[in-house]
């Protein structure tokens, strides 16, 4: 049975991504000549994406506090690729990767399209080049999310945040959002192995695995406010405790 729902939930998930995916190119024809509505069309046609994809694959999403609103620059502990869904779903923006997933078989040519910002995190010099593509892409149109701690975890903890990837914020004294998130399965599912992805695990072989549960919700918390330091070391943290404060561990 749970195999048989995997199945279902990877073709349907498949075929209904890659229809999103035409369309959204399609429009792109329609509106080429200006950014803000080439933002103002991908934000539209993926908060659609996340919500139905969420629901193809049993994904309850649980919110509590106020989204912000662009232009916005926001951090989050980081537990898993599904983490997108959500944040997709209730906001308008883009994110910053990890450079591996550029080479993922179909997702990686998705995330380019989607305006999705890589880092190389092993070179520090391409900081430079990402601040300034985070300076691009916060407008009125979308705001931009990273995740600080620089990897994915099993959501025991908030790891400790990288404080070079706070250099842009700091470095313009641009307030800070901030978001918790954590996750809860059902049955028999594990959420810490199950949904987490961390370590080495394999991402086809964790993605089918997640396909075969029934149920799980992701839980969201905003951060009633934001923050702002000269210092990316005293914002990091900052931003650090608040996000722990407010962080419900995975512990099932």
């Amino acid at each position: 049975m749970k195999n048989l729902r995997a199945f279902f939930r990877l073709v349907v998930f498949t075929v209904y991504s890659l229809i999103v995916l035409l369309i959204f190119l399609v429009g792109l024809l329609f509106c080429f000549a200006s950014q803000g509505m080439r933002l103002k069309w991908k934000n539209w046609i993926i908060s659609r994406w996340a919500g139905n994809v969420a629901a193809i694959i049993g994904l309850k999403i649980h919110v509590q506090g106020s989204p912000p609103e662009p232009p916005f620059f926001l951090i989050s502990n980081h537990l898993s690729y599904i983490d997108i869904l959500p944040f997709w779903k209730h906001l308008k923006t883009t994110f910053v990767a990890k450079i591996e997933i550029e080479s993922w078989p179909f997702f990686g040519f998705a995330a380019r399209l989607m305006g999705i910002i890589f880092i190389n995190r092993e070179n520090r010099k391409d900081l430079n080049r990402v601040n300034s593509l985070i300076e691009d892409n916060i407008t009125e149109e979308q705001g931009v999310i990273l995740f600080p701690e620089g990897t994915s975890s099993k959501g025991a903890e908030v790891l400790p945040f990288k404080s070079s990837l706070l250099h842009y914020p700091a470095s313009h004294d641009l307030s800070v959002h901030y978001a918790s998130i954590s996750y809860g399965a059902e049955g028999e599912a594990e959420a810490w192995k199950d949904i987490c992805w961390w370590g080495e695990m394999d991402f086809l072989t964790h993605f089918w695995n997640l396909l075969k549960i029934k149920s799980f919700t992701a839980h969201i918390h905003f951060g009633d406010s934001s923050m702002q330091d000269t210092d990316r070391k005293s914002l990091s943290r900052k931003l650090h405790q608040a996000v722990a404060k407010n962080f419900n561990p995975t512990t099932t």
